[in-house]
This record gives C-alpha cells, sequence and structure tokens, in this order.
C-alpha cells in the first residue's frame, strides 16, 4: 500500500492493523497466476511472466526492479490491469506520487470495478493532503465492497481531517459492525465524539476501547479529559494517574491532571503537576500560566497560615514571659 511519510494522521497510531487487512485483500491480486502455474510457467503468456517476476520483486522489497518487470509486462500487453495497479504500489513505495495516481488511473480506467485501487488511490489522495478526493474515492471502493473495514477506517479519518466528525462517528461505527473487537476504533470514535462536545458518549467510547486493552494509555489520557468536561474532577485524577502509570512522561497528562487539581482546590498537587509539565516540556503551552494561577490561589492560604503561625508564637512566649518563675 502506498505511504507519504508523515502526512497521514490518526492519532494514534494504528496503521499497521489496516495494512495488514490490506494485504489480504491484495493478496489475490499479487498471486494470481502464481502458485497454479509456478511449474508451468513456460505456459504462461510473456506478458504475465514479466508481471510475476514483478510481483516476487515487489514481495522481496525491490521496488525499482519490480516496476521495471512491470513495464515489460505492460508494454507486452498494455491492457494488463493488474500491472497498472501494482505498477502503482511501487511508484508510491519509492515516493513517486504523481506517477503512482497516473498508474491507478489507468487501472481504474480499464477497470472502474476494482475496488482496492479505489481504495489504494484513495490512502494516496489523503496521505498527499487531498482527503476531499481521497474521501471520493473510499466510497467508490466501499460500493464496490462494503465490507472492507479498512476503507470505512481511513473514511473515517478523512472526514476527521475535514471536520466533519459526525460522519467520521458513523464510518467508525461501521468499521465496529465489521469488527466490534477493535480497541483502535473505540478510541478513534471517542475522539471524534468528544470533538462534537459529546462528552459522555465519549467517555462511553473511551471505556470500551480500555474493556478490550486496559494499558492504552491515550484512552485513560482521553477518558480524563471528558470527565474534566462533566465536571467528575476526582474521577479526572484518577484517570489521569492511570495514565501517568503507564507512559510517566506524558507531559498532556501531567497538566490535565494539574488542570483537574486546581478545580478542586488541592493547589499544592496541582503547581506539583505542572511543575512535572515544565521539567518535561518546557515550553508547554499554558503550563506556566495556570502554575502561577495556582500560585494565586494558594497564597491567601499561605498568608493565613503565616499569619496563624505568628500569632500562635506571640501567645506562647507572651505566656513564657507572664508564667511565674519558680523559686529556687
Amino acid at each position: 500500500m502506498p505511504s507519504a511519510s508523515g502526512t497521514h494522521v490518526s492519532g494514534d497510531r494504528f496503521e499497521a492493523l489496516f495494512d495488514q487487512a490490506d494485504e489480504l485483500a491484495v493478496m489475490p491480486e499479487l498471486t494470481a497466476g502464481i502458485a497454479t502455474n509456478t511449474t508451468n510457467s513456460t505456459e504462461l503468456s510473456l506478458y504475465q511472466q514479466w508481471y510475476n517476476r514483478g510481483v516476487w520483486l515487489a514481495q522481496v522489497g525491490q521496488p525499482a526492479a519490480a516496476i521495471a518487470s512491470y513495464r515489460k509486462s505492460l508494454s507486452l500487453n498494455p491492457h494488463y490491469v493488474k500491472a497498472w495497479y501494482n505498477q502503482a504500489n511501487q511508484f508510491a513505495r519509492l515516493g513517486l506520487y504523481q506517477t503512482a495516481l497516473c498508474s491507478y488511473a489507468k487501472a481504474l480506467k480499464l477497470n472502474p470495478n476494482l475496488f482496492i485501487a479505489w481504495y489504494s488511490r484513495g490512502r494516496l489522495h489523503c496521505q498527499l493532503g487531498d482527503h476531499q478526493q481521497g474521501l471520493n474515492d473510499y466510497k467508490r471502493a466501499l460500493v464496490l465492497q462494503p465490507n472492507f473495514y479498512p476503507a470505512w477506517y481511513y473514511q473515517a479519518e478523512a472526514f476527521m481531517q475535514l471536520g466533519q466528525y459526525e460522519a467520521a462517528v458513523t464510518s467508525f461505527g461501521q468499521v465496529l459492525v465489521l469488527k466490534p473487537d477493535l480497541y483502535q476504533i473505540w478510541y478513534r470514535r471517542g475522539v471524534a465524539l468528544y470533538k462534537l462536545g459529546r462528552y459522555a458518549d465519549a467517555q462511553a467510547s473511551y471505556e470500551r476501547a480500555l474493556d478490550i486493552k486496559p494499558e492504552l494509555m491515550a484512552a485513560w489520557h482521553s477518558r480524563g479529559n471528558t470527565l474534566v468536561r462533566q465536571g467528575q474532577l476526582q474521577a479526572a485524577v484518577a484517570s489521569y494517574d492511570r495514565a501517568i502509570a503507564l507512559q510517566p512522561h506524558l507531559a498532556n497528562a501531567w497538566y490535565g491532571r494539574g488542570k483537574a487539581l486546581a478545580y478542586l482546590g488541592r493547589y499544592p498537587e496541582a503547581i506539583t503537576s505542572y511543575d512535572r509539565v515544565l521539567k518535561l516540556q518546557p515550553d508547554f503551552p499554558n503550563a506556566r500560566h495556570c502554575r502561577q494561577l495556582a500560585l494565586c490561589h494558594l497564597m491567601p492560604h499561605l498568608v493565613l497560615q503565616h499569619r496563624w503561625l505568628l500569632s500562635h508564637l506571640k501567645r506562647a512566649r507572651e505566656s513564657m514571659t507572664t508564667a511565674p518563675r519558680q523559686v529556687a
């Protein structure tokens, strides 16, 4: 599958799970003509032999050599759809994205019902930042193969990128109809619901993710955020604590914990949390400001405590000076 580095965002990176599903879907395309004809390769047409060589080279990690073989195959049979499709995948692997898009377009012109080509081109469009065009391609893929859950997932992520959170929730829901035990999707669905301000629903979605994978740090952290929004501050602190126990260097969780503690009036603990944030990330947005606010709230208590101590010491001294001395 194509991969334009660093451009696809999905929160926590769950792409590997769906890449495995991609491979399962594409495998018939990749291996057709090989398994049943290994011993009878001479019976294959020459263009098929070049194609099979390209498939093997791609599988062993030689995309440039694979492209050369696919080109040879296509010079012998320009209408060989699988060669256009697989060639596109290898162009994408090499970072030749526009050339890959042209190759996908050629495959789809020859066979508009090749769902995996619509899907793969959609991913490449999204990875290049064209999320609307990616959505168009995912929709075409899903019309042809509605049970292909990776397409629902990446469609949801495209909706997230475009700020269409209701549509994202629906697409994540379609994944869960097909694969209800994917904790990654419950988590991402929670993120979309949080964006919509549906905090109770987001909390429930995070908790479903945690039922499946209790050590999912991101879900504990995000659950804490939803609890703060609902005014459940003690529970929020406990949720942040779980996230921090799993990843002690997570500045965001320390910051959320600090805010929840400040709302509870537990200012010394809040200041300690903000100090941890600033130690981990000195330029963390608002952390210094929030620490100063907590310190300002704490100061009157410290002043009162100081005055009480002074008053107590004064009384103690007065009692010592007025007490009758014992005669030796």
